[in-house]
């Protein structure tokens, strides 16, 4: 039952995806609560609020059900089919993956979806946009592209 506490706070912070938010969110919480005892409630409705998210399955997935959730996923001719197994129904939370040490943010539920793989490559070019977006210096710039490009072209 302890990994699973663990995994909970570990998977809230992937979905705010920015550590300053994230420590602010923790803050918060500290400042909103000092000296008080709270419910299971309370704290659910603040993570929800300040993600600006319906977090009920997540909540009772890792709160009120003993199983751990597991992302499956099967690739079969550049077709990418994945879903949340073994969790609660309706439980929908966004995970980032890496393909070609590249992130992109898949969206499971407990319904089989699938993308093809140019959306994953997508996600490749939006993360060299991102890198670009934090680089100042030209030649990081250039050294970005080509290292994402030749990611892509060693991968086929």
């Amino acid at each position: 039952m302890y990994p699973k506490g663990a995994n909970m706070l570990h998977t809230l912070r992937q979905i705010v995806n920015n550590d300053k938010k994230w420590r602010n969110i923790l803050r918060g919480l500290s400042e909103e609560f000092y000296h008080q005892t709270v419910t299971t409630e309370q704290i659910e409705n603040y993570f929800s609020k300040s993600l600006n998210m319906d977090l009920n399955s997540f909540f009772n997935q890792y709160l009120r059900d003993v199983r751990i959730p597991v992302l499956e996923y099967s690739i079969n001719e550049n077709v990418i089919k994945y879903r949340w197994g073994n969790c609660v129904e309706g439980f929908n939370i966004p995970v980032k993956v890496y393909i070609n040490n590249s992130g992109t943010w898949l969206y499971p539920s407990t319904v089989w979806k699938e993308t093809k793989q140019q959306t994953i490559e997508l996600g490749i070019i939006n993360s060299v946009g991102d890198g670009l977006a934090k680089q100042l210096d030209f030649q990081a710039i250039v050294d970005l592209v080509g290292e994402k490009i030749r990611e892509v072209f060693n991968a086929q």
